[in-house]
């Protein structure tokens, strides 16, 4: 088997005692050669030994040649070596790694361990090859893998062994954004947070990327809600490696997106909606103006007229303005006291 690093076979003198001699043969030198197809590469030394050379299998026709001499004329004889693989157990390794789904996608780096008795490798060279009882995959993606085993005992070494699709994927969803229409105008009220007004139904647009796996599914939820609204792959639209869903919120309304996208590999990423300034956005959708009452306290009950809707009084006047407001609540009614001042007309 393929594995061995060289082979000896010696070509020995046959004695014929009913010969002239006593022994049947000359005294020609023996050498050696190849005949025919050399699909293993290799040319015999002197003593008939093989060395043999990596990744080389086959069958080869080696034949010895006894020269002649002043007794007796040239004799040969000839012997076919086939140089094979290993052949392969029926369960020729075991993955091992982690992974949050049963998607076959793998979140790190692969373990593909070789079955007991055997040694495993990336590459087949006979000499200087690092053995050892498993290897560690990397690479993202999927992958076809090549891998060898070598038999402990004998040191035979298999044909190549292919792990099909290999899947690793350790890179997030990435470039998630939250995109609105354009609101009717933008109102800093925080110093964190930017106010998009809207008089209108908004469209809001969820993007996000993933070059390995792809992209699974978008799950979004408003940040004063525990109403969580899942997007599954059917619903999305793709672009390559890019997925987009597009939603419409109705008035009233005033809240913020929190957004997650989630690979086949079943990792997640979240965003929230933010500005070129990192402030983060708040959706207001108002169509209902605000309702204003206002109420007056004078400091001397009694002590003022009333003409055409207009109050005249000599004391301190306080008014107490009430708003009631879809979308914005006041804490505390606003209240502003008026001094009283004389005037001449």
């Amino acid at each position: 088997n393929y594995g061995l690093q060289s082979y000896k076979n010696i070509a020995k003198e046959v004695t014929d005692v009913a010969a002239a001699d006593g022994k049947g043969y000359g005294k020609g030198t023996i050498t050696y050669e190849i005949t025919g197809n050399n699909s293993l590469d290799v040319t015999p030394d002197a003593n008939g030994t093989i060395v043999f050379k990596d990744a080389k299998t086959g069958t080869v026709t080696v034949k010895a040649t006894k020269a002649a001499d002043e007794c007796y004329e040239a004799c040969s004889e000839e012997y076919k070596l086939t140089l094979k693989g290993l052949e392969i157990p029926t369960n020729p390794y075991v993955l091992s790694g982690d992974a949050i789904n049963e998607s076959g996608w793998y979140t790190g780096n692969v373990t593909i361990a070789a079955p007991e008795g055997y040694e495993i490798s990336y590459s087949n060279t006979i000499t200087g090859n690092a053995w050892a009882s498993s290897v560690s995959y990397t690479s993202e993606g999927a992958n076809d893998v090549v891998i060898y085993l070598r038999e402990q005992v004998s040191g035979s070494i298999t044909d190549a062994i292919e792990v099909k699709a290999l899947k690793i994927d350790k890179t997030l969803p990435s470039d998630l954004k939250i995109t609105y229409s354009e609101p009717s105008k933008w109102v800093q009220v925080l110093t964190n947070i930017l106010h998009g007004i809207f008089k209108e139904k908004v469209k809001v647009t969820l993007t996000a990327t993933d070059t390995i796996s792809g992209i699974d599914k978008f799950e979004y939820t408003f940040k004063n809600s525990n109403d969580m609204v899942t997007v599954n792959a059917d619903k999305l639209t793709f672009e390559e490696n890019k997925a987009t869903y597009t939603f419409s919120i109705s008035p009233e309304y005033r809240d913020q997106i929190v957004f997650s996208a989630y690979d086949v590999a079943g990792q997640m990423e979240s965003t929230i909606a933010t500005d070129d300034k990192n402030n983060e956005i708040e959706v207001v959708i108002d169509t209902i103006a605000p309702v204003i009452d206002v109420e007056y306290e004078f400091a001397d009950e009694g002590k003022f007229s009333k003409k055409n809707d207009t109050i005249y009084t000599r004391d301190d006047v306080t008014v107490k303005f009430s708003i009631e407001e879809a979308n914005f609540e006041l804490s505390e009614k606003p209240v502003v006291t008026v001094k009283a001042k004389p005037v001449s007309v």
